[in-house]
């Protein structure tokens, strides 16, 4: 019986899989390893030149195909698991034999084109070794119960089968939106995007094992979080993989939280924070890629000294803040901000590498009876760029005789605005640190003794000028 692919086309022999028995067909695409709906006893899926045809095949594929159509729909290439053209997909050492190749197996419709592996395809259909994906563009899963669970459960997907790599994962109201959900993850998994939609206003939890975060395109969004959505946290382990510069787009008033580690691919893999709402970093991170934050809040409560990359602060309105360390160079730019902890709170923030102020760029202190927001900068504070600024949001009226503020290994330059500073203090620059210092009032003895003597040596004057008058 003949299972080899001809050159761009697939054929199987019809009639020997309609007489066999669901045993004899284990060696096709039943195979239970490679289970799925499509691979079950009630679903028959029968593969000709540029066509395929399906039997009694389950809803939500039905669901998935334009128009329902399920028989006659075009079907062309055959691409390997990197999402390149291929002559042959699978070899069989005996009849109903073993899978020698992993594939993916794509039956598409024609309805549009989509980016998957090396090059532009059309959607439809796409099997894999890992199951079956519908809509062969990156599949769109929403989980589907109203309670927590494992990913690897089938059943809490509304596709009926567990996301496959590269899905667009979506928690929203079709599972009880404002209930919180404890979600497992059962074993590594990879995912195009995450997204929190306005509906899901209980808080997701996602924990164990590690999720990977696998944009098909650089730039793109893998984090989004509505502004009428729920505050979530991802425990688990987290990779940035795929492409550099995802996304991860929070709306405002919300938190979303990485409690886990965050690792990056390769050397290059990074993310830019958007959204006005508050991005939380709590975990040992590694990934070397740039930190682009252009809006709302990102705290650095974790350790990052590992992370080499660029941080920058980008855009008014957007802060930097947090208690732990950052690993790369950072910059604070134009309208943007820099404080210890959050804004109305007292905290370090530490950074093993320089700090770089431009042009009308904030330092925001927040200071009460004894203590201050610092900065601890392991290299360069460079206060060089025009119009940057040290603002002061007093708690508590001061009373320490000196407030560390920052420490450094060398300064250049001061800041050129100082906002809202304390009465009484003075900003005092020296090698190594920044301080806020009580400015010394004499004792009243003193002011009097000085009276006195300035009044005396008046008199003497006066005296000696009358004399010279009156000779």
């Amino acid at each position: 019986m003949t299972r080899i692919i001809r050159s761009s086309s697939l054929l199987l022999c019809v009639a020997s899989l309609l007489l066999a028995s669901p045993a004899t067909r284990a060696g096709s695409l039943d195979d239970p390893r490679y289970a799925s709906d499509l691979h079950s006893d009630s679903s028959d899926l029968f593969l000709r030149d540029y066509s395929f045809a399906l039997r009694h095949a389950p809803a939500w594929l039905v669901n998935a195909l334009p128009s329902s159509r399920l028989s006659s729909l075009r079907s062309t290439s055959l691409y390997d698991r990197a999402g390149d053209r291929t002559e042959s997909i699978y070899r069989y050492s005996t009849d109903v034999g073993t899978l020698a190749n992993p594939f993916n197996l794509a039956l598409f419709t024609g309805s549009s084109t989509f980016a998957y592996g090396g090059g532009a395809k059309t959607s439809g259909l796409l099997l894999t070794d890992a199951g079956a994906v519908p809509n062969a563009t990156t599949a769109v899963v929403s989980w589907n119960v109203t309670t927590g669970g494992s990913w690897g459960t089938a059943s809490n997907w509304d596709t009926g089968v567990v996301p496959p790599t590269g899905s667009d994962v979506v928690f929203s109201s079709a599972a009880a939106g404002s209930s919180a959900k404890a979600i497992t993850l059962d074993a590594t998994r990879s995912v195009n995007s995450l997204t929190f939609t306005a509906s899901q206003t209980g808080s997701v939890t996602i924990s164990t094992n590690q999720l990977v975060l696998n944009p098909s395109a650089a730039n793109a969004t893998t984090i989004s979080v509505n502004t009428n959505s729920g505050d979530h946290t991802i425990s688990s382990a987290v990779q940035l993989a795929g492409q550099n510069n995802q996304v991860f787009d929070i709306g405002a008033n919300r938190t979303f939280t990485f409690t886990g580690s965050i690792s990056g691919s390769t050397a290059s893999r990074g993310f830019t924070k958007s959204g006005t709402g508050t991005l939380v970093l709590s975990g040992t991170n590694t990934y070397d890629g740039a930190t682009v934050l252009n809006a709302g809040t990102t705290l650095i409560n974790g350790n990052q000294s590992a992370s080499n990359g660029a941080l920058s602060v980008n855009n008014a309105g957007t802060v930097l803040g947090g208690t732990g360390t950052i690993g790369g160079a950072t910059t604070v730019n134009t309208l943007a901000t820099i404080t210890g902890a959050t804004s109305g709170t007292i905290g370090t923030l530490t950074m093993t590498s320089t700090l770089t102020f431009t042009g009308s760029s904030t330092y925001l202190v927040d200071i009460n009876a004894t203590t201050s927001d610092k900065l601890a900068i392991g290299g360069t504070l460079d206060l060089s760029g025009l119009g940057d600024s040290i603002n002061f949001n007093s708690l508590a009226t001061p009373t320490a005789a000196s407030y560390t503020l920052a420490t450094y290994t060398g300064v250049v330059g001061i800041f050129d605005i100082q906002g809202n500073l304390p009465a009484g203090y003075t900003l005092v620059y020296t090698p190594t640190e920044l301080d806020l210092v009580m400015t010394p009032v004499p004792e009243p003895s003193t002011w009097i003794g000085a009276a006195l003597a300035l009044g005396a040596v008046g008199w003497t004057q006066r005296k000696r000028f009358g004399k010279k008058l009156t000779s």
